[in-house]
């Protein structure tokens, strides 16, 4: 028994999918730098503590946060996967949320879960 797709229909499929994708990681984006948005201005007094997102000085690390692939068909022809994460010289985020402690991506993508599923629903 053989089986006949839409391909019409199929490429449908993987396009919404595609797009339900993109909007969580722009929203994803979005929040996250939004949380990296606290600052400690001159003279550094005020860093963020354990437990803490990480301030900002110069807002490198924040605005250093990226996603790809960026369209629907990249997507689509990537699998329906998107990649998220920091720029190689803003990997000093991810020391900071891994070895001193403090918030990230971890914690973002916790709390955003709820958010999130309904995108892809």
């Amino acid at each position: 028994m053989s089986i006949a797709w839409n391909q019409e229909l199929l490429q449908q499929a993987f396009a919404e999918g595609a797009k339900r994708l993109l909007r969580c990681a722009v929203y994803f984006q979005q929040q996250h730098m939004q949380r990296l948005n606290k600052s400690n201005p001159r003279p550094y007094k005020t860093p963020s503590l354990p437990g803490e997102y990480p301030r900002k000085r110069t807002g490198f690390g924040q605005g250093n946060i990226v996603y790809g692939p960026k369209t629907i068909p990249e997507v689509v022809a990537a699998g329906l996967k998107i990649h998220l994460g920091m720029m190689t010289n803003a990997n000093y985020m991810l020391i900071l949320e891994f070895y001193r402690d403090r918030q990230g991506f971890l914690k973002t993508m916790h709390d955003l879960q709820p958010q999130l599923k309904a995108f892809l629903e």
